[in-house]
């Protein structure tokens, strides 16, 4: 892919080399480069990606993203004049964006439900991917339980893998035939910019507890991470308002004038659960919906 086509829409502030290069892929782990590929110096929580330019430039990297001055990359990192070096305001950002360019920006083709909240996601993720798999004979899922592409269940390192490897998998899910998937969207990768790029069309809202707050550090910093989620849907937000923060949820989105579905046990749901019996085999309610 020529390299103008992979940096399209992404704000791009300086430049210095040919745009008209071809691209052999992009990467985030100078480890992983390849000649002709595309080096981005991502800042990350314990190391940061400019500190790896040499190593990426020794593997043949032909073009390296950065956030920081062009000239003064040039002068720390002996980076070559053949070398074409792109400075932008984030390059998490620009990782994400030029991921989905790559891949072909796979998720404007899918119907993408992501799911976010502290407990309850992988869960939610299952029943969600054996609905959508009746429904249309397969589907596409990632999260805890890995990435599940055409059937098969692949390892991924994180809940909500890093954005390469998410718009990489969402291609091999469209390709394979799948139209939909479900994806656990963790606080750090909504945090992380990871899934800036993702194209959701419903969010699903399960809860927020008192964990992940050495990342976030308050409550109200976890709650801001999460709700970015339901500002980037297209379709529906469908959130549980049993809970604290869950009700705060529906009551912003909606004074923002977006879609929301409230699901729980309290009796201001628009789906409501109740006459409820259980024991160890099953669990067996009334269903309470708009429509009866």
């Amino acid at each position: 892919m020529k390299l103008k086509n992979l940096l399209d829409g992404l704000d791009i502030l300086d430049c210095r080399g040919n745009m008209e290069t071809e691209a052999a892929g992009i990467c985030y782990n100078s480890k992983k480069v390849m000649p002709g590929a595309v080096f981005i110096a991502v800042e990350g929580l314990q190391s940061d990606g400019h500190d790896f330019i040499p190593d990426a430039l020794s593997r043949g990297a032909g073009t390296i993203v950065v956030s920081r001055s062009i000239e003064e990359v040039k002068q720390l990192f002996n980076v070559p004049d053949d070398a074409v070096i792109l400075r932008v305001q984030d390059t998490r950002a620009a990782l994400s964006r030029m991921a989905s360019n790559l891949y072909s920006r796979p998720s404007r083709d899918m119907n993408i439900i992501g799911v976010t909240g502290t407990n309850g996601k992988t869960t939610t993720t299952y029943l969600i991917h054996s609905v959508l798999e009746q429904a249309e004979g397969k589907a596409g899922q990632i999260g805890t339980l890995g990435i599940m592409i055409d059937n098969r269940w692949h390892d991924s390192t994180h809940t909500t893998p890093e954005s390469i490897e998410i718009h990489k998998a969402l291609r091999q899910m469209l390709d394979s035939g799948s139209k939909s998937c479900v994806m656990e969207v963790s606080s750090h990768a909504l945090e992380l910019g990871r899934v800036l790029d993702v194209e959701f069309d419903a969010g699903v809202f399960t809860n927020l507890t008192h964990e992940n707050l050495d990342f976030h550090k308050t409550m109200e910093q976890y709650y801001k991470a999460k709700r970015r989620l339901f500002y980037m849907t297209g379709r529906i937000n469908v959130i549980n308002i049993d809970d604290p923060y869950g009700r705060r949820l529906a009551a912003d989105l909606s004074m923002a004038g977006r879609k929301v579905l409230t699901y729980g046990l309290n009796e201001d749901a628009d789906i409501r659960a109740g006459s409820i019996c259980f024991d160890h085999s099953r669990t067996e309610f009334t269903l309470f919906t708009p429509d009866g």
